[in-house]
C-alpha cells in the first residue's frame, strides 16, 4: 500500500506555497482599487480629494445601486467629505435606484450635521423615494424633533402620503409613542385626522390600538376626532383602552 503521508520536501513545499500564496493575496488586496463611494463611506478624505482630483467626473458617477459618492458619505455621516463633494459639483439630490436622496439617507441614518449641510445647499427636503416617503416621514418614525424641524423650517411637505399606504409623517409617531413629535407636526400643519389606505386608521387609531397612551391623549388635545371609523367599523375610546390596557399590565404582573 503506498505512503500517503507527505514527506518532509513534500511538507516544506507545501508550507512554502501557502506562505507565498498568501502574501500575493494579500498583495492583491492591498492592490486593489477603492471606489470612491468606499472612500467616502469611509469618510477617507484625502483618498476621496486624490480620485475627485484624478478624474472629476467620478463624483457624480452612481455605483450598481444607484448610490454616488455624497448617498454613501451622508449614509455614513462623514461631514468632511460631504462638503468636499458639494463643494465639487457634486449634485445634491441624486436619487438611487430606490428613489432615496443623500438627505433621505441622512435623516434615516440620524446625522445632523449632513442634513444641515445639504439643506443649507438647497437639497429637496421633500424628495420622496419609489414608495412615496420622504425625509419627514423618517424623522417622525425616528422621533428626531431637531431634524424633523430642520426639515420642516425649510419647507417639508407635512401631509406627504406614501404611495401605496397612504401614511403621512403624523401616522408614523405611533411606533415611538412621541406626542412632542405629534405636537411639532401639527402645528406646521398636520392633518390631525388623515385616514389612511389600508386599515381607514388616523394617527389617532394606531396610537391607540397599539395602547400609546401618551401619544394618544395628546392627539386628542391637539383636535383629533375619536368618531371616525376604521375601515372594521371601529372608534376609538379612550376610557376602554386605559381599561384594556391596565387589564393587560395586571396580567403580566
Amino acid at each position: 500500500m503506498p505512503n500517503r503521508r507527505p514527506t518532509m520536501l513534500n511538507r516544506a513545499f507545501m508550507v512554502c506555497a501557502m506562505i507565498l500564496c498568501a502574501g500575493l493575496t494579500a498583495a492583491g488586496q492591498q492592490s486593489l482599487p477603492q471606489s470612491l463611494q468606499q472612500a467616502a463611506a469611509a469618510g477617507d478624505l484625502a483618498a476621496v480629494q486624490q480620485m475627485v482630483a484624478a478624474n472629476p467626473t467620478l463624483v457624480n458617477q452612481a455605483d450598481g445601486n444607484g448610490r454616488t459618492p455624497l448617498h454613501a458619505a451622508a449614509t455614513e455621516g462623514k461631514i468632511d467629505v460631504v462638503t468636499f463633494l458639494l463643494s465639487n459639483k457634486a449634485a445634491v439630490d441624486p436619487r438611487d435606484n430606490f428613489g432615496a436622496t443623500p438627505l433621505y439617507l441622512a435623516v434615516q441614518n440620524d446625522h445632523e450635521l449632513v442634513i444641515r449641510h445639504l439643506l443649507a445647499r438647497d437639497a429637496n427636503p421633500s424628495a420622496a423615494t419609489n414608495d412615496g416617503l420622504t425625509p419627514l416621514h423618517w424623522a417622525a418614525l425616528r422621533g428626531t424633533l431637531t431634524n424633523a424641524e430642520l426639515l420642516l423650517q425649510h419647507g417639508a411637505s407635512v401631509n406627504a402620503r406614501s404611495k401605496v399606504q397612504q401614511i403621512t409623517p403624523l401616522h408614523e409617531t405611533w411606533s415611538g409613542n412621541r406626542a412632542d413629535m405629534a405636537k411639532l407636526l401639527v402645528r406646521y400643519g398636520a392633518d390631525v385626522n388623515a385616514v389612511e389606505k389600508w386599515y381607514g386608521f388616523t394617527p389617532l387609531h394606531f396610537a391607540g390600538f397599539s395602547m400609546r397612551m401618551e401619544l394618544t391623549e395628546e392627539l386628542l388635545a391637539l383636535g383629533a376626532d375619536p368618531t371616525i371609523k376604521a375601515a372594521n367599523g371601529f372608534t376609538v375610546d379612550l376610557q376602554q383602552i386605559k381599561a384594556f390596557r391596565a387589564a393587560v399590565l395586571q396580567r403580566a404582573k
